[in-house]
């Protein structure tokens, strides 16, 4: 729903600008629990988005401790329109890697695009 005080064709020229910027397509995964009939769940993934993306280097690669081993970890700034479900608990396919949210960028306009911190972890 546009918001109140600017008209809708504004509101959608700005749209269209900030999808131009957004050269890439991302995928959405959503974690599904399934009772699995003995008190626990299963847990699969599903796509629940594909769309226009922005992925851009945060910082450089870094070593960090991960399930007491060291893994690389890539940080980036992923940028999406505003009608993309992105939340904290998905993850993100782009270009053949899988990215975890780290954290949520709300101090922009919502209208326009939607902003999070990603990571990439492998192997060290």
């Amino acid at each position: 729903m546009p918001p109140t005080g600017i008209p809708a064709n504004a509101q959608a020229r700005i749209n269209a600008n900030a999808q131009a910027l957004m050269p890439d397509t991302c995928t959405f995964f959503a974690q599904i629990y399934t009772p699995d009939g003995v008190g626990g769940s299963v847990i699969s993934t599903g796509a629940t988005w594909t769309g226009p993306c922005r992925v851009d280097p945060f910082r450089p690669p870094q070593i960090e401790k991960e399930a007491y081993r060291e893994a690389l970890v890539s940080e980036f700034v992923l940028t999406v329109p505003p009608v993309a479900p992105l939340t904290q608990d998905i993850k993100i396919q782009h270009n053949g890697h899988m990215y975890d949210v780290v954290m949520m960028q709300d101090d922009h306009s919502q209208q326009a695009y939607k902003q999070a911190h990603i990571a990439r972890v492998s192997p060290a």
